[in-house]
């Protein structure tokens, strides 16, 4: 379990139980590009009614050019599933609800704290489950949102992945 520090200033935990519950029900949709989601943007869309994340074929490409050397650009899709996870996270959720109130938007129509926390989220369940995340993601990391608790937990459940397995603790 870690805690993660809304921009509000309060605190919500993310426990390995909810990572798994969510890993275990995420279903995506891949959509042609220049698709405009709910949001407005046409780089894809959290999570939509139906329980469907969407991405464009133009936000899988952009993640894989973005990636700072080409080491990093198989691990641009890991990534990516894991930042959407984070932000249907209750704190992903929590952040989005109060930038949706006070934030400001950037150019490309996305709050700055809504990512920052999804990226920072997304490292810690990457680092805890072994993966190796990305070393800048748009937007960056800030080492202040997360505060570890200790491993999730000891023993590990297994959730079968493309092309291996990822190892989230209940």
């Amino acid at each position: 379990m870690f805690k993660v520090k809304i921009s509000d200033g309060t605190y919500k935990n993310v426990t390995g139980a909810e990572v798994k519950s969510f890993w275990a029900s995420m279903k995506f949709q891949i959509d042609k590009p220049g698709t405009t989601y709910p949001s407005g943007t046409k780089n894809g869309a959290s999570t939509d009614a139906n329980g469907v994340t969407h991405f464009s074929t133009d936000t899988l490409t952009g993640y894989q050019a973005r990636s700072p050397d080409s080491s990093e650009k198989d691990k641009s899709f890991d990534y990516l599933i894991s930042h959407e996870l984070a932000h249907n996270t209750e704190a992903g959720r929590a952040e989005n609800e109060w930038q949706t109130k006070n934030g400001t938007k950037d150019a490309d129509g996305y709050y700055l704290g809504n990512e920052v926390l999804a990226n920072s989220v997304a490292k810690t369940i990457e680092d805890d489950v072994g993966l190796k995340p990305l070393s800048s993601p748009t937007y960056g990391y800030d080492g202040n949102v997360v505060t570890l608790s200790a491993s999730v937990n000891p023993s590990p459940i297994e959730t079968t992945k493309a092309g291996g397995t990822l190892n989230l603790y209940a």
